[in-house]
């Protein structure tokens, strides 16, 4: 999906690695990690690596945000979904690297890796972001040494790992011959800050609300705004060139569709696909004419039969800017209610969590990164309720399951959210 003026999906756990003779026997920080890398190779090695990086175009950045395929959980049904009679104080430690959906971070967060299917080895991602690095640096030294703050936000340099999956590399980087690596691409030189943030947040989250959930949930209504506020400005602290401001609300008009419908060609394309231009070729003339004026002219300009036809085709018109103030307060007497509800036991966890999940994402009161800021609280109340919090292994679907709810399928994803918590429990989560 595409939000004009967002949207951000997980993993799965990798096999047990087998660690290399001699390279890797400490790993204390990065910055050694680097240097130690860079005086065991041999002539001989770095020839062979200058060779597979010859390959690469690191090209244009793009956004990081991608969506996963051919992800199954279904035959996990029916598998039992462990919860603990007390709250969970802290969030696990592999969902520190989980951002965004489907992406795991290296530990420095200098890269993100696009997740296989299935939960990848931590390290694996460490070593092949430091190896793609390193390749960086030889090859494109103008890149490498390009000083983070100017790169955009949240974007790098994406590469797929297939040309680099190889013998000679798995030997340099620790990894056994025949081990999975549960990664298909690899962004590097990012801003290390987009993972640190998170952690921010969520250590923030930890403090505020997990370890004393009684005297949180008492506070009124405006106070545990505050707070959910106070989440999302940390995801964006000392990030450059935002376009918004982080834990504020949006002020300009903005709507959901398609990832693969930014112009005026692919929307239409995609009505001849879904049957509007057999349902009515007048409003759907009339509809790609005002896309034409960009998200806040568009939304200010339709009437109520074109916002009617353009949701039924293309996509969600999110609730206007002078709406949200007071919606965020419908939010947070919500949060109030339900957070009291789990304590107190007479609440389903996974229903509520789904419930602050789906209104956030309707409500969609930022700029950016209301996904996150969504997850973040599902989250947070999954754990309340004795839930350990979850990580997605595919885009499309979780995006399918918030469509069927905002939609009108009443306990869509709430029933989606059962299969992923099963899902991580498999991987071992």
């Amino acid at each position: 999906m595409k939000v004009h003026t967002q949207n951000p999906s997980v993993p799965g756990q990798g096999r047990r690695r087998q660690r290399n003779r001699k390279t890797r026997k400490t790993e204390r920080s990065q910055q050694k990690r680097i240097q130690k890398a860079e005086a065991s190779w041999t002539t001989s090695q770095k020839v062979a690596l200058f060779g597979l990086g010859a390959v690469v175009v690191c090209g244009a950045a793009y956004l990081i945000y991608q969506t996963m395929s051919n992800g199954n959980i279904s035959h996990f049904e029916g598998v039992d979904i462990k919860q603990l009679d007390r709250p969970i104080v802290q969030f696990p430690e592999q969902f520190y690297r989980m951002p965004y959906n489907g992406h795991m971070s290296s530990f420095d967060g200098r890269s993100l890796c696009l997740i296989d299917q299935d939960y990848p080895n931590p390290k694996y991602c460490d070593r092949f972001g430091l190896f793609i690095e390193q390749l960086l640096k030889i090859q494109h030294p103008h890149l490498y040494n390009a000083p983070i703050s100017d790169l955009p936000q949240p974007v790098g340099h994406i590469l797929s790992l297939d040309q680099f999956d190889t013998p000679v590399v798995r030997s340099s980087l620790g990894v056994l011959a025949g081990d999975r690596l549960g990664i298909s691409r690899i962004s590097v030189h990012q801003n290390p800050n987009l993972v640190q943030n998170f952690k921010n947040s969520l250590r923030m989250i930890e403090n505020v609300v997990l370890k004393n959930p009684q005297e949180f949930f008492s506070k009124n209504p405006s106070e545990i705004l505050k707070t959910v506020l106070d989440s999302h400005r940390r995801l964006f602290d000392r990030l450059p060139n935002l376009a918004f401001l982080p834990g504020e609300y949006r002020s300009e008009y903005s709507f959901v569709a398609p990832a693969n419908s930014q112009t005026v060609e692919e929307y239409l394309n995609l009505a001849i696909e879904r049957g509007a231009l057999k349902d009515s070729p007048k409003l759907l003339d009339i509809v790609l004419e005002k896309l034409k004026q960009g998200p806040d002219k568009f939304i200010q300009e339709i009437d109520a039969s074109e916002r009617r036809f353009f949701e039924k085709y293309f996509g969600t018109i999110n609730p206007y800017p002078q709406e949200i103030p007071e919606l965020m307060n419908g939010l947070a007497v919500t949060l109030k209610k339900v957070g009291n509800g789990i304590l107190e036991r007479s609440i389903d966890p996974i229903k509520a969590a789904s419930t602050i999940h789906c209104q956030i994402g309707k409500i969609h009161p930022f700029g950016d990164g209301n996904g996150r800021v969504a997850r973040l609280w599902m989250n947070t109340l999954l754990q309340l309720g004795g839930y350990r919090a979850v990580i997605f292994p595919e885009d499309d679907a979780y995006t399918e399951a918030i469509t069927k709810e905002l939609g009108g399928a009443s306990g869509a994803f709430a029933s989606f959210l059962e299969k992923i918590i099963i899902w991580n429990r498999q991987q071992g989560h």
